[in-house]
C-alpha cells in the first residue's frame, strides 16, 4: 500500500519547487515569493516556462490564470486567482505529497449482526 501511495501522491521537495509564502499574494505584486510561487506552477504544470520568462517576480495576468488552474484543479473556491490561506495549504500539501487531484480511495464496512455483544464477535 505505501508504494501506490507513493505513485499517486506527487513529492516536490526542492527549494525552488515549494515556495515560501508568507503572505497573501495577488495581481500587481511582486517579490522573490511571487517569482517562488510562479517556479512552483512551472514544476506543476499550471504555468509554462514561457509565460514565466515574462515577467519573473512579477504578479500579472498569466500567474493569475495559471493559480486559477491550479485553484480549479485542487478545489479551492473560488477560484480567482488570489493566493490567500487556502491556495498556501494547498500548495503545502502538494509539496509534502499529502495531497493529488485524484480522489482517495474509499472502503465500507458491513457486520452482521449490526450490534455485538461484549465478547461476542461478528
Amino acid at each position: 500500500m505505501a508504494v501506490l501511495t507513493a505513485l499517486l501522491l506527487p513529492t516536490l521537495t526542492s527549494a525552488t519547487t515549494c515556495p515560501n509564502l508568507y503572505r497573501d499574494l495577488e495581481r500587481g505584486m511582486t517579490g522573490s515569493d511571487v517569482q517562488q510561487l510562479q517556479q512552483f506552477l512551472v514544476e506543476t504544470g499550471h504555468l509554462s516556462q514561457t509565460d514565466f520568462a515574462t515577467g519573473p517576480g512579477i504578479f500579472g495576468g498569466r500567474t493569475q490564470a495559471a493559480v486559477i488552474r491550479f485553484q480549479k484543479e485542487y478545489g479551492i473556491t473560488p477560484a480567482v486567482g488570489y493566493v490567500g490561506s487556502k491556495t498556501r495549504a494547498a500548495i503545502q500539501r502538494v509539496c509534502t505529497g499529502t495531497t493529488s487531484n485524484t480522489p482517495p480511495p474509499t472502503c465500507t464496512l458491513n457486520a452482521s449482526p449490526t450490534s455485538i455483544a461484549y465478547n461476542n464477535s461478528s
